[in-house]
């Protein structure tokens, strides 16, 4: 059985790098992206290496989105990438900017990562 990687931010840049090389490595991945442009070319990872891809089309700032992950049965490894960045002057920054920032580069982590956290525990009793 192949181990499951999840990685969110797969769509391109360190992430699709980090996607290919576990592909290659015969991981089935799950991958989470927000842009569905980036969908194809991630399923070719699946079919040029012979692995299991499923892309979730998503936004890690909204909590909702972030709940339905816990649907999934196993991840072995999770690799939290995504990213917001604001490209804006800082003090032009307003706070629904800062918010979506913190909500992308530190909640949905935390959140995503205490979800598979919680599924490894359960598996170990």
């Amino acid at each position: 059985m192949n181990k499951i990687t999840l990685i969110t931010g797969a769509g391109r840049g360190i992430g699709y790098g980090i996607a290919k090389k576990f592909a290659e490595n015969k991981n089935d991945l799950i991958l989470i992206i927000r842009k569905k442009e980036q969908l194809k070319k991630l399923l070719e990872l699946g079919k040029k290496n012979k692995v299991n891809v499923k892309v979730i089309i998503g936004d890690l700032k909204n909590n909702r989105f972030i709940d339905k992950l816990n649907k999934l049965s196993r991840v072995d490894n999770l690799i939290n990438n995504a990213s917001g960045e604001n490209t804006k002057y800082f003090t032009s920054v307003t706070t629904k900017d800062l918010k979506d920032m913190i909500d992308v580069n530190l909640t949905s982590t935390f959140r995503i990562s205490q979800i598979f956290a919680k599924k490894n525990d359960k598996k170990k009793n």
